[in-house]
């Protein structure tokens, strides 16, 4: 649609989108999409959301995506998703402002969130606490709480991961 629109090839857009993107991961994507680098800008993600929630250990939300893509020559069938297309499964993170500042985009779209997850720099730097961290005390006189994100139920529940709960009476069929 786009080579159609402008009066151009499809190549000419593929390689122009390509090189788009290359520019924007190695020139803008460190500036824009981080995580914080120290405990005063992790402080103001834990703030902002305290202040949208009242809840004072969130760090940010999690979920994935689907983008459409063409069916790949080699191992399409690992790029064929739940939602009958052919796709690449992107994780983000956003912050309180809904503003990125994780983004994994390298799974087929056949690929579980939680695979995604488990995979995932965020994951990892959250289990090891290799980033700031910050514990919360939510409780006087209670243990200390680390931060989570907020993810949806195609997330594990790990210390670091909160997701919504649904219990058996919610669910009328039971």
């Amino acid at each position: 649609m786009t080579a159609n629109t402008f009066g151009v090839s499809v190549p000419t857009v593929t390689t122009t989108v390509r090189k788009f993107c290359n520019a924007i991961q190695e020139h803008l994507w460190a500036t824009y999409i981080h995580l914080p680098k120290d405990v005063p800008s992790l402080e103001r993600l834990v703030t902002g959301w305290q202040q949208r929630t009242g809840f004072s250990i969130i760090l940010d939300e999690v979920d994935g995506t689907h983008i459409s893509i063409m069916q790949p020559y080699i191992d399409s069938q690992d790029y064929y998703s739940y939602k009958m297309k052919y796709t690449l499964n992107v994780q983000g993170v956003c912050d309180f402002k809904g503003q990125f500042i994780d983004v994994d985009i390298r799974w087929p779209g056949a690929t579980h969130d939680a695979k995604v997850f488990s995979y995932s720099s965020i994951n990892r730097i959250l289990q090891q606490h290799t980033q700031p961290y910050l514990w919360r005390t939510i409780l006087p006189g209670r243990d200390k709480a680390g931060l989570i994100l907020l993810g949806d139920p195609a997330y594990p529940l790990l210390p670091h991961v909160m997701k919504e709960f649904a219990s058996c009476s919610d669910n009328s069929s039971f």
